[in-house]
C-alpha cells in the first residue's frame, strides 16, 4: 500500500507545517513493507528521552529500521559519554561501552542507512575517533597508543571479516575484543618498541553483518567465547520504502537539534563529567524484580551477558535524560532492547543451519558406514582446529539431536569409545547408547 501524507489511514505528517504543500504536489510518498514472519518489533518503551525523539522525528524520512537507527545512536551517544559516569549494582561498576552487531538482509537490511542517519542525528564534531579496518588485536593497540581518554569507536561494516579474522589460529583479535569491552589495559610486546600499554580508553564497536554470513563464521568460534557473548546482537529489516521530493523545502526533514537548540552530542559530553549515577528507589525496585524473575538470563550462549548489557544501557538513558538518578522509564527502555535483542538471536539461530565444523564432523562419522569411527581417530582427523572442549560440546548436540550414537568397543588395552551414524547403527548399538 502507497500512503500519502494526506491519506488519514496514514501516520502523522513527516512534512510539519507543510503538509498542505506537500498534498498539492504528490510529493511524499510511503509504501510499508511486509516483515519476514516473527520478526520483531522493537517496543514503544525504547524510544525514551531524546534519543527516542530524536528517532521518532525522521521515521517518515528513512527506510532504515528505526530499531538500528536508535540503537546506534545510542552506542555512539555512549562513546561520547566516556569511562567516568558509571552505575553501581552488586558490587560491579557498568559504564557506557558497548559492542553491537546489527544483523539484517543485505540491501533490504539497511544497516548502512541506519548508521548513517545515526550519525547525523548525534551531531558529534569529531570527538569520537572511529577505527576500522582491523585485522589483529594488535593493529587495535597501535590504534589507541598515543591517543590518552582516547574515545574510540570501532565501526565494522564487514563484520564477517572480522570473525574470520578473528577464528584464526593465534590471532588476538577475541581475545582483545573482550578486555576492550570490559575495559581493561590492553598491552602489546614488540622487539622494536617493547610493552604498549593502554590505558584509560572508553571505546565501543558497531558491526554490521547478514544472518547467514553470521552464523556460518560463528562456527569457527565457539558460541561461548567471551567476544561473542559480549555482542549486543540487533536484527534490523526495512518496514518501508519512501520517496519524497526535497526541492524548495516541499518536504523538510527535521534538524537533528532538541529543547534549548542542544544535540544529543552536546548533551552526553556534558554527561561524561558525571561519576556515579545513583538509583531512585523505585528504578532499584524494578531492578530487583527483573534479576530474580531471571528474565535477563538465558541458556544461549549468545545471550550469555544480556544482564551486563542491560545495565550499560540503563545507564546511558540516565545520562541523556539528564535526571539526578536513574528512573524506571530508563529501566524499561533498557529491558525493551535486551528482550528485542533476546527474540531476534531466537527466531535467527532457530531455522540457522548448523555450523560448518558440525556438518564436518558429522560427515566424517557418516563416511565410516556401519563401522564407525573412534574418538581417537576423530580428535586425529581435527587436531589442528578443535580443542577437546569443543569437540565434546559438538559430539553432545549430535547424540542429543539423534544424529550419531555411541558405542564402547573393546580392545586390549582399555575399552573404546566409538561413533556410529544413526542411519548406520543396529539395534544392538542403540541399547548399548541406552545403557
Amino acid at each position: 500500500m502507497i500512503i500519502r501524507e494526506n491519506d488519514a489511514s496514514g501516520d502523522s505528517s513527516p512534512c510539519g507545517g507543510a503538509t498542505q504543500d506537500c498534498t498539492a504536489s504528490s510529493c511524499y510518498y510511503r509504501e510499508q513493507l511486509d516483515l519476514p514472519v516473527g520478526w520483531p518489533t522493537l517496543g514503544d518503551a525504547a524510544f525514551q528521552g531524546p534519543a527516542g525523539e530524536l528517532v521518532r522525528a525522521i521515521v517518515p524520512f528513512t527506510e532504515a529500521d528505526p530499531a538500528g537507527v536508535l540503537i546506534q545512536l545510542l552506542v555512539m551517544a555512549g562513546v561520547l559519554v566516556g569511562r567516568k559516569p558509571y552505575l553501581g549494582l552488586s558490587g560491579e561498576q557498568h559504564r557506557a561501552n558497548l559492542m553491537c552487531v546489527l544483523l539484517g538482509a543485505t540491501g533490504s537490511g539497511r544497516k548502512g542507512t541506519s548508521g548513517a542517519a545515526a550519525r547525523r542525528l548525534l551531531c558529534d564534531k569529531g570527538t569520537i575517533m572511529e577505527i576500522n579496518g582491523l585485522a589483529s588485536g594488535e593493529a587495535l593497540v597501535d590504534a589507541l597508543s598515543g591517543h590518552p581518554d582516547a574515545k574510540g569507536l570501532i565501526i565494522e561494516e564487514e563484520y564477517a571479516r572480522w570473525l574470520k579474522a578473528a577464528g584464526r589460529t593465534a590471532s588476538t583479535l577475541s581475545e582483545t575484543s573482550r578486555v576492550l569491552y570490559d575495559g581493561k589495559p590492553l598491552t602489546r610486546r614488540t622487539t622494536e618498541h617493547g610493552e604498549q600499554r593502554v590505558e584509560d580508553y572508553h571505546v565501543s564497536m558497531i558491526g554490521h553483518c547478514t544472518p547467514t554470513e553470521f552464523v556460518a563464521c560463528l562456527s569457527d568460534l565457539d558460541q561461548s567465547n567471551g567476544a561473542a557473548n559480549r555482542l549486543l546482537i540487533i536484527p534490523v529489516a526495512s518496514r518501508q520504502l519512501i520517496f519524497f521530493n526535497d526541492d524548495e523545502g516541499l518536504v523538510t526533514v527535521p534538524p537533528p537539534v532538541l529543547s534549548g537548540q542542544r544535540t544529543l552530542a552536546q548533551i552526553a559530553t556534558k554527561a561524561s563529567q558525571r561519576e556515579r549515577v545513583k538509583w531512585s528507589d523505585s528504578a532499584f525496585q524494578r531492578v530487583r524484580e527483573l534479576y530474580f524473575s531471571r528474565i535477563m538470563f538465558h541458556p544461549s550462549p549468545l545471550l550469555a551477558r544480556q544482564w551486563t548489557n542491560f545495565c550499560r544501557l540503563t545507564l546511558i538513558y540516565a545520562l541523556l535524560d539528564e535526571t539526578d538518578r536513574i528512573e524506571v522509564e530508563h529501566v524499561e527502555a533498557a529491558a525493551t532492547i535486551v528482550r528485542y535483542s533476546r527474540i531476534g538471536v531466537e527466531r535467527i539461530f532457530e531455522h540457522a543451519p548448523r555450523p560448518r565444523l558440525v556438518e564436518d564432523i558429522l560427515r566424517h562419522v557418516r563416511s565410516r558406514g556401519n563401522r564407525g569411527i573412534s574418538l581417537t581417530d576423530l580428535a586425529r582427523e581435527f587436531s589442528n582446529h578443535l580443542e577437546i572442549g569443543k569437540r565434546n560440546e559438538i559430539l553432545t548436540k549430535l547424540l542429543d539431536d539423534g544424529l550419531i550414537v555411541r558405542k564402547t568397543m573393546t580392545t586390549t588395552g582399555r575399552p573404546a569409545g566409538w561413533l556410529v551414524a544413526t542411519e548406520f547403527s543396529t539395534p544392538s548399538t542403540a541399547a548399548e547408547t541406552a545403557k
